[in-house]
């Protein structure tokens, strides 16, 4: 069984490669539309 931290690590080592887009994507632009985050500061990314 592998840690939350481990595989976060293999998913960092494995999208790294295919570029900084995919990178966003994959780490925080799902998790805003799946959780519909809500901004609570100016400076928070967004979707838009």
């Amino acid at each position: 069984m592998s840690t939350f931290g481990e595989l976060v690590s293999l998913d960092h080592e494995y999208f790294t490669p295919k570029g900084h887009e995919v990178m966003e994507k994959v780490f925080w632009k799902n998790s805003l539309a799946a959780y519909r985050w809500k901004k609570r500061r100016a400076n928070q990314p967004s979707l838009a």
